[in-house]
């Protein structure tokens, strides 16, 4: 995720899950195709160019919620031998045809 240029205007953390969250909850209300930055920023209370501050697009702000999606919403699940992964992991091991 590319967020900020410089050390001097790194977003804190907080601010970037609040906007990952609204955004999250945004595409469950209206649906992610019909989801925009506007919304989001209702949801937050905030003006869109207060989003766009810290995510430099439409698409940074989809990658990291679908990456937040993965990390948090993929429940970690016994694979096939006993291992605990993630379905994250095994969804991107079968995309890339890794069976080690």
């Amino acid at each position: 995720m590319e967020v900020g240029t410089t050390v001097k205007n790194q977003p804190r953390a907080d601010y970037i899950s609040s906007i990952v969250e609204a955004g999250t909850a945004a595409c469950r209300l209206y649906g992610p195709t019909k989801t925009n930055v506007v919304d989001i920023a209702r949801l937050l209370g905030k003006s869109p160019a207060s989003v766009y501050k810290i995510f430099p697009s439409k698409a940074a702000i989809w990658d990291a919620i679908a990456g937040n999606f993965f990390e948090t919403d993929l429940r970690f699940t016994p694979s096939a031998d006993g291992e605990l992964t993630s379905a994250a992991s095994r969804l991107k091991k079968t995309a890339l045809g890794d069976t080690a």
